[in-house]
Formats: C-alpha cells, structure tokens, sequence
C-alpha cells in the first residue's frame, strides 16, 4: 500500500519502482496515456509512492533514503523533476503530504522525520524519534497540526504524536501489528488515525489517540478504506 497510488477519481494509477526502480503512470481509460519515469539513477528499489491531495506533486523514496518529487503538467503522462532530496542515509520508510499545512515529510526506518516546505521543498527541520524506528509519519493540520508517527511490530507497535514543531505530547502502546493505517476526516474537519488491528479496526481521535471507534470483525483483514463522504467502510 505504500507504492501504488490511485488518482484521477481513480481513473489514474501510479505503481511499480520495487525492483527496477521504474515507475509507471497510466490512464486506466485511455492505456495510451502512460508516463515511464526512472527518477533514481542506482536503480534502488522504491519503498514509498505518495502524491498530493490536489495532485499536483508526485514523491518517490527509495532503499538508500534519496527522494525525488515531480510535478504534474494538466497531461497525466508528463511529469517534470522539481527536486532532488539526499540528506537521508537510510532508507525511506514513509512519504506524506498535507496540503492543508503546505508541508510534506520524508522518514526513515531508523526513525529521522525531514519536514519540507510545499511547493519550495525547502527542509524545515528534523525530528528525530527516541526510540530509533519509524513505519509511518502522517501530518495532521486538525484540531492541532502535529506528527503522528508509527512504529510498526509483530506484536507491540507504538504511537508517538509529535507537535509539528517537533514536541513530544503523547505516546500509546498497541500489542498487535498496525496494518494499512491512515487519516480520515470527520465532517468538522477533525482527523483520526485509523488502522486495522489483529481482528478489530480502530479508529484513534487526534492528537490525545482516544478510541473514538473499535470495530470488531473477523482475523484475517489486511485492508480497508472510508468512502469519500466519511459515512462507509469498506473491507
């Protein structure tokens, strides 16, 4: 889930990268609109693959902690280079962006945050996270704009928020393994962290990580995704 990306209103897709470094756009409508892109000359795989909410901006991580972020002219088959990021030495664990805030960061498995400025691309600050690891870091801007970051194991994850001038506020133990977690948006804007347990889907409040929802449902679920008018699950 983290290197494959619908767009469009999902009439678009971005996958590939894993093993050729090689990522492929495509119009699902029309197979003769696709883009090839190779923006890492090591040919490294590509752990992370995100694009903006509005779609404009494409970011690429891979193995050895370099990221490249393209732009989108109004053809979805061309894709212009607008930076080049190395300042990390592992690899790139997890890209997000928040459109809201006009930031997006980059983190690595061995727990570093870079926050860059959007479109300028210009880094911000680091935050680096006290217990050395990090799965996934998500920018929240509601109700306060803060990090949230995962540190993913078999059988004891760990939330950590952060505010996003990088101030530890809270921290809650998860004893199972976090699957497909992400930010979803009530109807006032504010956002949760929802994820799928071992056999339940939580849905965290943010930033204080109260249980606002626990779904129970049969082991086994490795994915889901909220409809667009926040009022379906889908498993």
């Amino acid at each position: 889930n983290k290197c494959m990306r619908f767009f469009n209103n999902g009439k678009s897709l971005i996958l590939g990268g894993f093993y050729d470094g090689k990522i492929i756009v495509y119009s699902i409508e029309n197979k003769k609109n696709t883009a090839e892109l190779y923006p890492f000359i090591e040919e490294k795989p590509i752990l992370s693959i995100e694009i903006d909410k509005e779609e404009n901006y494409l970011f690429l991580g891979n193995s050895i902690g370099n990221v490249c972020v393209y732009h989108r002219e109004q053809d979805i088959s061309k894709w212009e280079l607008i930076n080049f990021k190395s300042e990390h030495i592992s690899q790139i664990s997890h890209i997000n962006c928040n459109n809201e805030l006009n930031i997006w960061s980059s983190a690595t498995i061995d727990g570093y945050i870079n926050i860059y400025t959007l479109p300028t691309c210009k880094l911000t600050r680091t935050l680096k996270v006290s217990t050395n690891k990090c799965t996934y870091a998500f920018l929240s801007s509601s109700p306060l704009p803060s990090i949230i970051i995962i540190n993913d194991e078999e059988n004891n994850s760990e939330l950590l928020v952060y505010t996003i001038n990088g101030n530890f506020m809270f921290k809650q133990q998860e004893y199972i393994h976090m699957t497909n977690p992400f930010i979803v948006k009530d109807i006032y804007s504010f956002e949760y962290l929802a994820f799928v347990g071992s056999d339940s889907i939580i849905i965290r409040k943010l930033p204080n990580l109260d249980i606002q929802v626990n779904i129970d449902c049969l082991p086994g679920i490795h994915t889901f995704c909220v409809s667009d008018d926040n009022k379906t699950l889908f498993m």
